[in-house]
Parts: C-alpha cells; structure tokens; sequence
C-alpha cells in the first residue's frame, strides 16, 4: 500500500477475499513509512462476496487417480470442510486411511496498489 488512503478500499477487499468461496485468514501488508502516515479517509468500502469456484473436473480426476495410486493414503482437513464430517468419515473409511485437522495462516496476501 503506498498510499494512506487506499486502507479502506483494502481493509474492504480483505473482508472480501475472507468472507468469499473457501473461508479463511487474510492479511494486509504495508511499509512502515505509509503506516505512519495521517490522511482524511472514510469508511472502509463493502464489497459482495466473490462467488465460489467451480469444480475443475479434470482436477478432480487427476486427485482421484494420485489418490487411487498412493499405497498410505492420509486425509488433511482444513477449515473449509468444517460442514463435511460425514463425507469425510465415508472417505476416510474407504479409504482406511487417517483423517488429521490441518490450520494454515494467511490463504490471501494482498497486493496493495
């Protein structure tokens, strides 16, 4: 961010980008030099979520075939599938393979104009 006032135009897209398609963290980045800057602003700027990506099939088919060929199959669960215990049990017991929750940090870093 090089500017002070772009912060609200930026504090929006982040609470865009965090709200949107696969929740999660998002982070903001700027030079301490701008940090320290005063500027008239006005109120951080709402923005719609974003919607959520469709599934790529050939993806989907290149996952099943690594999953197919591995020989010690192991589930990471991270946050987007907080509503999907059930299906993840089914896979899991298909498979036979363990099932651990995975948190990461920052999915989004932002580019600040």
């Amino acid at each position: 961010m090089e500017y002070p006032d772009v912060a609200p135009a930026m504090v929006g897209r982040a609470f865009q980008e965090m709200l949107s398609g696969r929740r999660g963290p998002v982070s903001l980045e700027m030079p301490w030099d701008v940090f320290t800057q005063r500027a008239e602003i006005g109120k951080a700027q709402v923005y719609d979520p974003l919607p959520a990506p469709a599934p790529d099939p050939d993806r989907i088919k290149a996952a099943a075939a690594l999953i197919k060929a591995s020989k010690h199959p192991m589930i990471f669960v991270g946050s987007g599938a907080i509503h999907a215990r059930e299906e993840i049990l089914e896979l899991a017991e298909m498979l036979d393979a363990p099932a651990v929750a995975f948190r990461s940090g920052p999915r989004h870093r932002l580019q600040c104009p």
